[in-house]
Formats: C-alpha cells, sequence, structure tokens
C-alpha cells in the first residue's frame, strides 16, 4: 500500500509538470529606448571673495621685513578666502590643503620659524599653528584638512589664514619636525632669508 500512495505522488508532480510546460499563455512587453547615464563632477573654487571663486587664484601675497613676533597675538595678521563646492553631482567634499610647490628658500631657517594656521571666519575651528616645511607632502604633517568640516554641494565657506614668525621654533606646533631644536629661540639666523613664490593646493575629495 506504501509503494501505491509513492508512485501515485509522483505520478502527480509529474503530471504538474507537463501540464505547466504545455499550457499557452497570453504575453507582453514594454520596452525602454533612449536611457543616458551621465556623470556629474566635483568642482572646488576658492577666491579672495564670496562673489569671485576660481579654480586658480593668484593671490600675489607678498610679506616683507618679517621679524621674530610677527604676527604674533594681538598683532595678527590674515588673509580672509572663500572655498565654494561647486560640484554638478550632489556630494560633500572634504578639503586637505596641502603645499604642492615649495617656495625658493625652503629648508632654510625661516621656513621652519615661520607658520601658517587656517581657522574657520568664526575662529570656531583651526588648523593649528603649521610651520611652513611641514605643509609640504611627504614631510612632518604634510598638511591639514580644511578646518569646520565637509562642504556640502552648493556651499561656500569663509576661512582665515593667519602667518607669523615664532618667537620659539615649533612654538604651540605637537606635530613640529625643524632643521633648529623645538623650543630654541628665533634670532639672528632668520636675517635676510626669503620664501617666495610657494603654491597651496586644496583637495577636495569626495565625503563619504
Amino acid at each position: 500500500m506504501k509503494k501505491i500512495i509513492v508512485g501515485v505522488f509522483f505520478l502527480i508532480i509529474s503530471l504538474g509538470v507537463l501540464t505547466g510546460t504545455a499550457m499557452s499563455v497570453f504575453t507582453s512587453s514594454a520596452t525602454v529606448t533612449n536611457l543616458t547615464i551621465t556623470s556629474g563632477n566635483a568642482e572646488l573654487l576658492i577666491g579672495p571673495t564670496a562673489n569671485n571663486l576660481m579654480t586658480n587664484w593668484d593671490a600675489n601675497l607678498r610679506l616683507e621685513n618679517l621679524y621674530p613676533g610677527y604676527g604674533v597675538h594681538p598683532n595678527l595678521v590674515y588673509q580672509e578666502f572663500f572655498v565654494q563646492n561647486n560640484s554638478t553631482s550632489n556630494i560633500a567634499l572634504d578639503v586637505l590643503v596641502r603645499m604642492t610647490t615649495a617656495p625658493t628658500g625652503m629648508w632654510n631657517n625661516l621656513s621652519y620659524a615661520t607658520q601658517l594656521r587656517i581657522d574657520t571666519a568664526d575662529g570656531a575651528n583651526s588648523t593649528g599653528w603649521i610651520s611652513v616645511t611641514s605643509w609640504y607632502p611627504g614631510y612632518a604633517t604634510g598638511g591639514a584638512m580644511l578646518p569646520g568640516g565637509s562642504l556640502a554641494q552648493g556651499e561656500t565657506k569663509e576661512y582665515r589664514a593667519f602667518i607669523r614668525v615664532a618667537h620659539y621654533y615649533g612654538w604651540e606646533e605637537p606635530g613640529y619636525v625643524g632643521g633648529p631644536a623645538a623650543g630654541e629661540v628665533v634670532g639672528n639666523e632668520i636675517a635676510g632669508q626669503t620664501l617666495e613664490n610657494a603654491t597651496f593646493t586644496f583637495l577636495g575629495m569626495q565625503h563619504l
């Protein structure tokens, strides 16, 4: 009796399969044509004002007759600038700032004594003081992220770039790597030295 039931069971399964393959049904299809997929882009703009932004800004900034203590609080020296995420893609950008062309005079004592700092305009966020040499890739910190977080698509932010000649090498700079020892007094050894024609690159990277 058991064998008969199993036999009938397999017969029913076989019959169902045969019936399904033999059945005729209505079918219909629809098509999609002229499908175009286009990628957007990432674009970063920089300039002296929010209404004057470009991809290559010649700041033409010359600072002369600097001395130990130049730009030190309360006599701060800074340049305002604006950065915009002008990407067509809906992406936020994190911005890495690096010196990509070393100035004439790089690695002299003045390059270790001179420090740059970038703040958001409201002063709430900062890179902290970084010596000129440490903004260069492959050396010490090799630059810094633009403070204040990522830039949303279409967003423009104002920043301030401060410059000073420190009283001491590595002053308020935890990552200082120098020729002169950290804490050594900056003095006559920087007299007559020059740093000229440095290039800084702002690299926008998609925020993940």
